[in-house]
């Protein structure tokens, strides 16, 4: 199956081999889309931050494929999102705890937020953002790649499901033994 296939089709299955290539794409296009929106202009980031939530059509293709293969449906899908976001929230606490200045940072951002100046609130919250950026990306691959291996580790049906043939190619007709 083709790239686009894996991406953005959601029927049928694919094996785990085909899984890694599609995640290796999404989480390479996540790294792009962060960095430029860190340090391209503003109104970019806003675009680039829409954009970013159209990621979620193509892992929900790639995941419930991989699911389907399993013989399971693509609805399992959100429980391997419910791990991503609580896992993303517990990687930001311990981002914004461990790395020194956040705390800081925060402080600043909260003051001048009352204070109505905004632009200036934009601006410090953009520094915090190239801040945190390499320890985000780090973070998000590295959540991206643990669930991934989960996925990547569900037994594949050996005969055709409700899905489609199995992975390998191997179905038989069924008339093959008549």
């Amino acid at each position: 199956m083709g790239l686009g296939g894996i991406l953005f089709n959601p029927n049928g299955r694919i094996n785990a081999s085909e899984f890694w290539r599609g995640l290796i794409v999404l989480i390479a296009a996540s790294i792009v889309l962060n960095v430029a929106s860190v340090y391209g202009p503003i109104a970019l980031s806003l675009i680039l931050g829409l954009v970013s939530l159209l990621f979620i059509y193509p892992y929900i293709c790639l995941f419930g494929k991989r699911l389907h293969d399993a013989n399971r449906s693509a609805w399992w899908f959100l429980a391997f999102l419910a791990g991503a976001i609580i896992a993303s929230f517990i990687g930001g606490f311990l981002m914004q705890s461990v790395i020194p200045g956040q705390a800081e940072f925060t402080e600043e951002i909260e003051e001048l937020s009352q204070s109505g100046d905004f632009n200036a609130v934009l601006e410090l919250t953009r520094e915090q953002s190239r801040s945190l950026m390499i320890p985000s990306i780090i973070s998000s691959t590295v959540i991206s790649l643990i669930i991934g291996w989960f996925a990547a580790r569900l037994p594949s049906e050996p005969g055709p499901n409700q899905y489609g043939p199995p992975t390998d190619g191997s179905a038989l007709a069924d008339d093959t033994f008549s």
